[in-house]
């Protein structure tokens, strides 16, 4: 495991964040404006992001009791 985990109820946001951006990303595949294609690539990227940040360092999960 690396050096950050998730506790249980934030792998559900990380994962519904991250669905969304997947979904994001084929809307862009077949988007045929460029504008609007650029648009939902950026969202997908900042739902990535946004999935990313709710990972916890895995000192302060283990602080918080967090099951790894």
């Amino acid at each position: 495991m690396d050096a950050s985990t998730v506790v249980p109820d934030q792998r559900a946001q990380e994962e519904h964040y991250r669905e969304v951006a997947a979904r994001l990303r084929l809307m862009a595949d077949i988007e045929p404006l460029p504008s609007v294609r650029r648009h939902l690539r950026w969202l997908a990227k900042e739902h990535d992001e946004v999935a990313a940040s709710i990972r916890v360092p895995r000192d302060r999960a283990l602080s918080h009791g967090a099951d790894l």
